[in-house]
């Protein structure tokens, strides 16, 4: 049905039977909250099909869309959030008023109708650009327009297209995390332990016996399995050893302590 054969019982059960299909894919996807809906409704944002509760309940700002619903009657109406109020008159944001003109000899005209419209759901109006959202006029250099500012309806479409954008929606933000809270701690590696060793030994000495860590290969250490056979750790090994250094004794420098660690297993003291 076009807008100059309008009929509003028809237009109110055409809308309430898309309002229902929005319902059901919704509910059918899990969620209710990150639809856009456009196209063209054969209806401005202002007509009643547009606006009440059973039909699209599209509202005009976006505080009072981002409230979600509405209780009317003991039930729950969700809104969709309606840009295009904004295109409205002389100092509306777009070029034209709409995107449609009709000119009829009655007594109530509006010359320039909003027909196609963008309608948001809460969860996407923080994503909505609404710099980008515009009614075209020109493509490509051509007017689609003609020189009385009405449609070029015989070269073109009898309506104007739209444009808008979304910011990226990063897909994680519309999941819950399945992960548990963990907290990630940087593990303490065997050259850690003995250097915070070395570091209370100098303070607690006043710098008379400080303590340097040296790291080697597992091949260049050696420890008594049963104090009369050697085991030679691999290359592989990594050996962290601690000595001790008496400043004050000139210099004189002790092996005190070595940590080796196997790859894949656990850190051993010697």
């Amino acid at each position: 049905m076009t807008k100059k054969s309008y009929d509003s019982t028809e237009q109110n059960e055409r809308i309430e039977k898309i309002k229902k299909f929005i319902d059901d894919t919704e509910s059918r996807h899990g969620e209710s909250n990150l639809s856009i809906v456009c196209g063209d409704f054969n209806l401005n944002p202002f007509e009643t099909p547009m606006i009440k509760t059973k039909g699209m309940h599209a509202v005009m700002e976006k505080d009072i869309a981002k409230k979600g619903e509405r209780i009317v009657d003991g039930d729950a109406y969700k809104f969709f959030y309606n840009p295009m109020w904004g295109f409205y008159g002389d100092n509306g944001k777009g070029n034209v008023s709409g995107t449609y003109f009709l000119q009829r000899s009655l007594n109530v005209e509006l010359f320039w109708h909003l027909l196609d419209q963008v309608l948001i759901r809460k969860g996407l109006i923080d994503y909505f650009e609404d710099s980008q959202l515009d009614i075209i006029t020109t493509i490509d250099g051509n007017s689609l327009l003609n020189r009385n500012g009405s449609i070029n309806n015989k070269d073109y479409s009898d309506h104007l297209p739209l444009k808008f954008r979304n910011k990226h929606l990063k897909i994680y933000t519309m999941c819950k995390s399945l992960w548990p809270d963990i907290t990630a701690k940087r593990e303490e590696t065997p050259k850690d332990i003995l250097q915070q060793q070395a570091n209370f030994l100098s303070e607690n000495t006043n710098g008379k016996i400080v303590g340097n860590i040296e790291i080697s290969e597992g091949s260049n250490f050696e420890i008594e399995k049963d104090l009369r056979t050697l085991i030679r750790r691999t290359e592989q090994d990594l050996c962290y050893k601690l000595y001790i250094t008496a400043t004050h004794m000139g210099g004189v420098r002790f092996y005190y302590l070595a940590c080796y660690k196997i790859p894949s297993k656990s850190i051993h003291a010697i």
